[in-house]
């Protein structure tokens, strides 16, 4: 059995045996509404993992081999249509129902690890000598990046949902075991950039300081989610009133500088003129800044670098 983190649905895995044949059957309960409804899936490879995405209405499953399974996603809820309806439109209610978002095939998976915040999900490989983990994007069904981690045995995720750890655990009890230089964690962003690579002989424990929990809502957030783009033009907004504010601080900052330099030039000046007939007195009668005191010459020299005697026409 398999709950949602919200305890809304709850997943149950059976085997169906009729003869020699066998199915795989996930019975899904909606635990929150009026009598609760089930629905069924019936496979015909066995289900190696259930994995429920946190505070949403998706699930992941992975059917058949390691090596070669096939990954689907599913939705309890209802499914956007691909265009708004035209205006004027008869609108038909939509029902919450089971439904097949996107399927995966030649991708190696064992362990189906959902972002905290929903909508990303690492579909990793964990062997013994190396992990391979691809990001891939539920809702836009695209494969972010895939990366692997030599003796990877732990993937986790902080509990924002923006960066993914990937580390080589040695156990507590079993010091005798001999680490490599290698060993250590790794750091990703979600999109799969890694960030930072830490060496650790011998790493025995990777964990993430819990976060506080959330003050708004999951209908809250959801309505934050939604409006994005409106919150987004207000604060673009606000920022660029704020550039300019600082720009405009700058420049009057380089006005009074400006003013400042060209005041104190000014006043050297007229510094320089006023002692400029002690200067001269001092030079015996000899003004540094009279044009006709100076002789100018001008030189040129040439040389010849190569010459080439041009054929007769």
């Amino acid at each position: 059995m398999t709950w949602q983190d919200e305890g809304e649905f709850l997943c149950v895995r059976m085997t169906k045996t009729s003869g020699k044949k066998k199915s795989y059957v996930l019975m899904l309960f909606r635990v929150s509404e009026p009598e609760v409804p089930v629905e069924l899936i019936e496979l015909t490879e066995p289900v190696l993992d259930v994995q429920w995405e946190p505070s949403g209405l998706r699930f992941c499953v992975v059917q058949g081999e390691a090596r070669s399974p096939t990954i689907s996603f599913y939705t309890m809820g209802v499914v956007p249509p691909p265009t708004k309806p035209k205006k004027g439109a008869v609108t038909i209610p939509q029902v919450r129902e089971l439904s097949l978002i996107a399927t995966l095939n030649n991708k190696q998976c064992n362990q189906v690890i959902w972002s905290p915040a929903g909508g990303i999900v690492v579909l990793a490989y964990v062997q013994q000598d190396s992990a391979l983990f691809d990001f891939y994007d539920v809702d836009n069904g695209t494969t972010l990046a895939s990366r692997k981690h030599e003796r990877c045995n732990r993937l986790v995720w902080d509990p924002s949902g923006r960066i993914l750890a990937t580390a080589t655990i040695v156990p507590l009890r079993q010091t005798n075991i001999r680490g490599m230089p290698d060993d250590g964690y790794n750091l990703y962003t979600f999109q799969g950039t890694k960030i930072i690579e830490v060496r650790k002989e011998k790493l025995y424990q990777f964990a993430w300081r819990p976060r506080p929990k959330n003050l708004l809502s999951v209908e809250e957030t959801k309505a934050i989610i939604k409006n994005l783009k409106k919150y987004e033009k207000i604060f673009d907004k606000e920022d660029t009133e704020k550039r300019q504010q600082l720009n405009s601080a700058v420049m009057e900052e380089r006005r009074k500088l400006a003013e400042e330099y060209l005041l104190r030039l000014s006043k050297r000046h007229l510094e320089y003129e006023e002692t400029r007939l002690e200067r001269i007195e001092l030079r015996d009668g000899y003004d540094s800044e009279d044009e006709s005191n100076y002789e100018i010459v001008i030189k040129v020299e040439e040389t010849v670098i190569s010459s080439k005697d041009q054929p007769a026409v």
